[in-house]
């Protein structure tokens, strides 16, 4: 998967601050955000059925 701070200015990520958010597991928060969505659609058509 390609980071978007490899598009950033040298500069940028080649500081401190760059390095740190190029640790950041993005894999591990883009599958949690998927998760979380589907988990409240599955929680709104539960509540329109059931109603």
């Amino acid at each position: 998967m390609r980071h978007s701070l490899d598009d950033a200015v040298d500069d940028f990520s080649g500081s401190s601050f760059g390095a740190r958010l190029k640790q950041i597991p993005v894999a591990l928060f883009t599958g949690a955000s998927i998760i979380l969505v589907l988990a409240m659609g599955v929680t709104q058509l539960w509540a329109i059925i059931s109603a």
